[in-house]
C-alpha cells in the first residue's frame, strides 16, 4: 500500500532521519553555496596598508620617446636615483643607505621606520616636490576655527544680554 502513495518532492527518502544536525535534503545547502553569500565585512586598511597599494599603482612614463607602466614607487626611486646622479648629496646619501640597509633587502617595500631622520627629511622633501602644490587658504580665511566662533558668539551674547 506505501507503493501507491506517490513519494511528496519534500519528503524524504525512507533511509535518511531529519533531526538535530541533520537538516531536510530539501532545505541544505547546494554544492557551491554559501550559508552567507555576501560574506565578511572587509577589515579596514591600514595606512600603510593603502600607501603600499599607492605605491603599486602603475602610470605610464616616457622615457626614450616610449611608454612605459611603472609602478609609481619604481618612478620615485628613479627620480631619486636621478638627483644623486645630478650630484645632489643628500639623495646620494639616501641611495646608498638604502642599498646598504639590511630592512630593504627584505622587503619591496620601503619600511618609513626603520629611516634615520635625514632620509625621512629628504624622503618628505623629495615627496613634497613630485606631489601638485595646494592652495591652503590664510589661517583668518575661509572658515574659521569652531572655538573662536564659539567664543566670538558667546562674547556677543554677552554684550547683548548687557545692552538689555
Amino acid at each position: 500500500m506505501s507503493e501507491d502513495i506517490p513519494e511528496n518532492e519534500h519528503s524524504e527518502p525512507q533511509d535518511y532521519k531529519v533531526g538535530y544536525g541533520r537538516p531536510p535534503k530539501a532545505t541544505q545547502f547546494k554544492p557551491g553555496q554559501s550559508g552567507n553569500p555576501k560574506g565578511r565585512k572587509a577589515k579596514p586598511k591600514s595606512v600603510q596598508e593603502q600607501m603600499r597599494m599607492v605605491l603599486s599603482k602603475k602610470v605610464e612614463i616616457s622615457e626614450g620617446g616610449k611608454t612605459k607602466r611603472l609602478t609609481l614607487q619604481e618612478v620615485m626611486l628613479r627620480n631619486i636615483a636621478n638627483k644623486a646622479a645630478k650630484g645632489d648629496l643628500r639623495a646620494a646619501s639616501f641611495v646608498l643607505g638604502l642599498l646598504n640597509s639590511d630592512a630593504a633587502s627584505e622587503s619591496d617595500t620601503i619600511d618609513q621606520n626603520k629611516l634615520s631622520n635625514e632620509d625621512l627629511a629628504l624622503f618628505e622633501q623629495m615627496m613634497a616636490e613630485l606631489s601638485p602644490p595646494f592652495d591652503l587658504p590664510a589661517p583668518n580665511e575661509g572658515i574659521g576655527h569652531p572655538i573662536e566662533t564659539l567664543s566670538a558668539n558667546l562674547n556677543e551674547q554677552k554684550e547683548n544680554s548687557n545692552d538689555a
